[in-house]
């Protein structure tokens, strides 16, 4: 920790705090380990070791977003997180930073999550995080792996395979009313049913859903794995939100969707040429 850390931090009007640190945690992974694989993953690396001062504020400044940005500086080693304007963190490096000494991580939000460390080697690396889009948490709340977004060639276009489900010459394979009692169990098991008349469920519970999202027929089709293996309509209601999905067997040759209807929910099984 750089000498007087908690006044100099005082004296510049920062605000720390234990959860600031827990907050920084979280952002890099959930493990302080896991700042190991972000600088393994950095987009370049600097040395440092003979900058000056100005030349260090200029590195930094390069690949930090704008002066009045507020910024999550944490040393990891002290368990010590504070917010900064970038302005103020630029004209305060010096103090805040000892070569040698300290490991210093800079959490930029703008434009992207953005880890920067400065560590006591002297070396500066720079990583950007990926953060996981929102239908890929709905589909892990449902209890699917998602594998990856390769599509084979030849795989049915998304457009079609809506107006296969929603057409309005569309007769579903089964027909569930919303008026019984146990009409969840009763969609599950007629979903697992045609599924597995239709062979639509690999060997090893893959297959491929179309993404949960309002602009889903732009991300298109998502490669998943059921590991569970029941009540994939229930799950997917929970974890979604809504009750209608679109799946394709792995070799695009077959589908089977859930769609919700005035009083009924379908199970629409339909068969690309």
């Amino acid at each position: 920790m750089p000498p007087k850390l908690a006044g100099t931090l005082e004296a510049l009007g920062a605000e720390s705090s234990p959860e600031m640190f827990d907050e920084f945690v979280r952002t890099i992974g959930g493990s302080l380990s896991d700042l190991v694989r972000i600088r393994r993953d950095a987009e370049g690396r600097i040395d440092l070791s003979e900058a000056t001062v100005p030349e260090l504020r200029a590195a930094l400044e390069d690949r930090l977003p704008g002066a009045g940005t507020t910024v999550l500086v944490a040393w990891p080693a002290d368990r010590v997180a504070a917010r900064l304007h970038v302005a103020l963190l630029l004209q305060s490096i010096d103090d805040l930073w000892y070569p040698a000494m300290d490991d210093l991580v800079v959490i930029a939000d703008e434009p992207e999550v953005t880890v920067m460390v400065l560590d006591h080697e002297e070396q500066l690396t720079c990583t950007r995080i990926r953060t996981s889009p929102k239908w890929y948490k709905r589909l892990e709340a449902s209890g699917l792996t998602v594998l990856d977004r390769e599509v084979p060639d030849g795989f049915p276009d998304v457009m079609s395979a809506i107006y296969a489900v929603n057409g309005l010459e569309v007769e579903p394979a089964v027909s569930v009313s919303d008026s019984l009692p146990d009409a969840p169990t009763q969609v599950d098991r007629a979903w697992a049913a045609q599924a597995a008349a239709h062979e639509l469920i690999g060997d090893d519970g893959a297959f491929y859903i179309l993404a949960p999202d309002a602009r889903g027929h732009e991300v298109g089709w998502i490669h998943v794995r059921d590991s569970i293996g029941s009540e994939l309509p229930s799950r997917i209601r929970v974890g979604t939100g809504n009750a209608e999905f679109l799946t394709v067997s792995e070799s695009g040759r077959v589908m089977c969707a859930v769609s919700t209807e005035e009083s009924d929910t379908w199970i629409v099984v339909h068969r690309f040429s």
